[in-house]
C-alpha cells in the first residue's frame, strides 16, 4: 500500500523508524465482509443461495451470520438480488464488534447515539429481534437520511408503525440524553473517528 509521504514521515516522528515500518506493514487491503440480516432472511438460506451463485464464503467464527467473501469483489455482492432485498449488509468486521460487546437483548430499551449510516444500529435491531425500543440518533442531517433509508431497507424501521420498534432522532446527543434520563438499559456510543488514517488509493 502506498501511503502519503507526509503520513509516513509523521509516523516515524511519533514512533521511530522501526516501529513505523511495523505499523505500515499492518495496513493491508481489507477483504469484503458482510452479515446476513436476520430480520429479512435466514443465515443458512442466504449462505446456500450465495454459494450456489458462485460466491465462496468463509464464516466469521466469533460473529454469527457474518462472512468473508473470498473470491469476488464488493460490486458482485451489491449487484446480487439478496443485497437489493436487504437480506445482507456489507459491513467491516471491526464495525460488527461494538454491538456484540453491547449485547442487547429482545425487550430492552437501547440507544445508539451516533447511529448513521445504520450498520451497527441494524445489527442491534436484529439482535433484539425487533422487540423492545431502539432509539437511533444522529446529529448530521445528510447522514440521518442515509440511516433512515438503510433501516427501512433492512426491515428494522417502518415509518407507518403505530408502535414503532425503532425511534429515529435527529438531535444533538447531549440534548437527547437529557430527555431520556435513566431510561435506557444499554447505550452504544461509537463516536465518529477522525478518519485521519484513511486514504483513497486513487
Amino acid at each position: 500500500m502506498d501511503l502519503p509521504d507526509g503520513f509516513q514521515a509523521r509516523l516515524e516522528r511519533m514512533f521511530g523508524e522501526s516501529c513505523a515500518r511495523s505499523i505500515v506493514s499492518t495496513l493491508t487491503a481489507r477483504p469484503t465482509t458482510f452479515r446476513v440480516n436476520t430480520l429479512r432472511a435466514s443465515v443458512d438460506t442466504t449462505g446456500d443461495r450465495l454459494r450456489s451463485d458462485g460466491f465462496r464464503l468463509r464464516p466469521v467464527r466469533w460473529c454469527p451470520g457474518a462472512f468473508v467473501l473470498e473470491n469476488q469483489d464488493t460490486r458482485a455482492l451489491t449487484d446480487h438480488q439478496l443485497y437489493r432485498d436487504g437480506a445482507l449488509y456489507i459491513q467491516s468486521l471491526a464495525s460488527m464488534v461494538p454491538p456484540l460487546i453491547l449485547a442487547p437483548k429482545p425487550g430492552e430499551t437501547v440507544l445508539d447515539l451516533t447511529a448513521a449510516p445504520g450498520s451497527k444500529t441494524s445489527q442491534i435491531a436484529a439482535m433484539m429481534q425487533r422487540r423492545g425500543l431502539l432509539v437511533a440518533n444522529d446529529s448530521n442531517k445528510v447522514r440521518f437520511f442515509k440511516l433512515k433509508h438503510n433501516l427501512e431497507l433492512l426491515g428494522a424501521y417502518h415509518a407507518d408503525d403505530e408502535s414503532p420498534f425503532v425511534e429515529l432522532r435527529l438531535s444533538d446527543g447531549s440534548r437527547l440524553c437529557s430527555q431520556y434520563e435513566n431510561f435506557f438499559d444499554r447505550v452504544l456510543l461509537d463516536a465518529p473517528c477522525s478518519a485521519e488514517a484513511r486514504f483513497i488509493a486513487k
